[in-house]
């Protein structure tokens, strides 16, 4: 996606621009990819989430990390 490792701090130490994470958010959505959101969430202790992915099938598969409502994911 573009974001350095250390997100949502910068190669120089400095929080990535929101611009930055707006052309990423766009780009997803135009993706139109099936069970991925997206939201504005960069936050200095890098608590906040920009993505998520939602299986939409019994097929997809993903490794659980964490479990959270959508709801307050997305509303944060």
């Amino acid at each position: 996606l573009g974001l350095p490792p250390s997100y949502p701090i910068d190669v120089a130490g400095e929080l990535v621009q929101h611009p930055d994470c707006q052309c990423i958010g766009r780009a997803v959505k135009q993706a139109a990819l099936r069970g991925v959101r997206a939201r504005s969430a960069r936050v200095p202790d890098g608590a906040g989430r920009e993505l998520a992915w939602f299986p939409t099938t019994q097929r997809s598969r993903a490794r659980l990390v964490e479990i959270e409502p959508f709801e307050r994911w997305y509303w944060g």
